[in-house]
């Protein structure tokens, strides 16, 4: 046995032309702490929530270890109810960024979350919209959901055109507290009627290696 028999994650792929998705590695979550301290300016940190503490830590070496907790805890506690995928956005073998998808009670809601980033020198380049319409694709195409949601910081404009791109639409506003401030978020939509009459043609070209294990191990019919 191999551990990607094991541990049906490390087998998933998903392809188009350059661009290729996979779950991170250890080795990647590395490669991620070392991109955190240029990501983004001090006042728009809070763009990326789930990196918001990482980004505020002193040292390199601390960096490191939340990103590496944060991917060994997605593993951990991994089931076919509450789940979460991180995938490393790879360029031509250069990882550039990041695509993740989540789940809470999957074989009820049938609904995504996901979040990404893209290394500073790669933004603009349409690499965020196709690595988001893979994820897509795997969500309502391989794992049968029904509505996928996201969000953007208010003035984080390159995710609020990713998403109006893909046939997003409004799902109201959250407000999260950084730093004593109070930040606006916008909440969107996508459900799965939609995505069918949206989904791009060039999602026909792409590939997908090793989803039908993750599904089973999902329990996903």
């Amino acid at each position: 046995m191999d551990l990607t028999t094991a541990w049906p994650p490390f087998g998933l792929r998903l392809r188009h032309d350059d661009l290729e998705l996979r779950p991170v590695t250890d080795d990647d979550a590395l490669h991620i702490a070392s991109w955190i301290p240029d990501l983004l300016p001090a006042d728009q940190r809070y763009f990326l929530p789930n990196l918001y503490r990482a980004m505020q830590a002193d040292t390199a070496e601390e960096m490191a270890r939340l990103e590496l907790q944060w991917i060994w805890r997605q593993r951990a506690t991994m089931s076919p109810d509450d789940w979460g995928l991180t995938l490393t956005v790879v360029v031509d073998g250069e990882p550039v960024g990041i695509q993740g998808l989540e789940a809470a009670a999957f074989r009820v809601r049938r609904t995504i979350n996901s979040g990404s980033f893209l290394v500073p020198s790669r933004r603009g380049s349409g690499i965020g919209t196709r690595a988001r319409g893979l994820m897509l694709s795997l969500a309502f195409d391989h794992f049968g959901a029904a509505a996928a949601e996201s969000g953007y910081m208010d003035g984080n404009d390159a995710s609020r055109i990713v998403s109006e791109r893909l046939g997003y639409l409004p799902n109201g506003v959250m407000f999260h507290e950084f730093e004593g401030q109070r930040r606006r978020e916008q909440r969107v939509l996508l459900e799965a009627e939609r995505w069918r009459s949206l989904r791009p043609t060039w999602l026909d070209e792409a590939s997908v290696d090793g989803v039908d294990a993750l599904r089973r191990q999902l329990d996903i019919a």
